[in-house]
């Protein structure tokens, strides 16, 4: 039961920082164009707009492109029992990326950064819900 509560805490984590990582880059993404008012002027989105696209309609894109290959490397890293911080800042930036590169087809400066950025913030994020603590399962001592 111990190893079944694992898998279903970094399959939800790691849906989780997908989610994350979508919203951000998406926000980064549109960060020159987004207006800071309420009301904004023409040919400027406000900056909700942009969390709300990424979270809500690129989401699921990128967690059926990313959830199996990401699951698959997390489980060795969480056989290897690797807790290194830079580990996950550098699969989900190197994952970011890459997702990013396939799903546009082309290469951008400031897609490339706000990728990288996006990727660092899910990292960090799956390494404090998740990533700091692999390999240990929780103990029912009863």
């Amino acid at each position: 039961m111990r190893i079944f509560v694992r898998l279903i805490t970094i399959t939800m984590t790691t849906v989780l920082c997908i989610v994350v990582f979508s919203a951000l880059f998406e926000f980064l993404n549109a960060l020159p164009n987004l207006s800071w008012t309420l009301q904004p002027q023409r040919g400027e989105l406000p900056f909700y707009s942009a969390l709300l696209w990424g979270a809500v309609l690129r989401a699921p894109g990128y967690i059926v492109t990313g959830t199996v290959p990401l699951l698959t490397i997390l489980s060795v890293f969480e056989w290897r029992v690797i807790r290194n911080r830079w580990a996950y800042l550098l699969l989900w930036s190197v994952a970011g990326i890459f997702v990013t590169c396939l799903l546009f087809l082309w290469l951008q400066p400031s897609r490339l950064l706000a990728a990288a950025i996006a990727g660092c913030a899910a990292g960090s994020l799956y390494w404090l819900l998740a990533g700091r603590h692999a390999g240990f399962a929780p103990r029912n001592d009863t």
